[in-house]
């Protein structure tokens, strides 16, 4: 069995984190993953490590490939990446605002632990600011609501504050993937794009195995 080379195990790897294959899948199945996705991403912990930027970035390339229409990603994109906001503000301030336990800290990057400190400082004077600035930053949009439950800002401001920034948040980028979509080169360089992090991914996997 012949082993393929390197320059054509990435090429081939390129073809298929190529976005035009999900121009087969069912809008409505699509719309469905992306929720799910958006939900999890910024409702719950696991969040931090989903690539919660790229996915508005998709719809709004395959909006551009006509797959789906723009007002429908928006929509998708907003209500799922708020109510996730939602949840996670909603369970933090119910069960306590205890962001990074000490079992989940341990394996994460040390910026992500310098992110919980600098929004612990921050919520207290500018919490609006914060729910409005770090639904825009992937990661800090997972931290943000949890950190922002222990402050004195209402429910129902943070819930208008959130429907804002999800909303503008979706936009920009469905819009910015729109742009990508429609430039053949950008499109195919996404795609390529991603290959970097799937062997940094695997790497990791396979150096922490080794290490057990």
């Amino acid at each position: 069995m012949d082993i393929p080379d390197l320059p054509s195990m990435v090429t081939g790897l390129g073809r298929m984190l190529d976005v035009d294959n999900l121009t087969l899948a069912p809008a409505p199945l699509l719309f469905l993953v992306v929720g799910v996705l958006l939900v999890v991403e910024s409702g719950y912990l696991i969040g931090l490590v989903l690539p919660g930027n790229s996915i508005p970035l998709t719809l709004g390339m395959l909006v551009a490939s006509g797959a789906l229409h723009t007002v429908h990603a928006v929509v998708v994109v907003a209500v799922s990446s708020c109510a996730g906001a939602q949840l996670a503000f909603a369970r933090a301030r119910r069960h306590g605002t205890c962001v990074l336990p000490e079992v989940l800290g341990r394996p994460l990057p040390d910026r992500v632990a310098a992110w919980q400190r600098w929004l612990h400082e921050q919520s207290g004077s500018r919490p609006r600011s914060i729910a409005v600035c770090g639904h825009m930053i992937g990661g800090v949009r997972t931290l943000a609501p949890r950190v922002l439950a222990g402050t004195r800002l209402r429910r129902r401001d943070f819930t208008m504050v959130s429907v804002a920034a999800a909303t503008l948040w979706a936009m920009a980028l469905v819009s910015v993937g729109s742009i990508v979509g429609d430039n053949e080169v950008l499109r195919t360089a996404y795609g390529f794009a991603w290959i970097p992090v799937v062997l940094v991914a695997v790497g990791s996997r396979l150096r922490d195995r080794s290490r057990l």
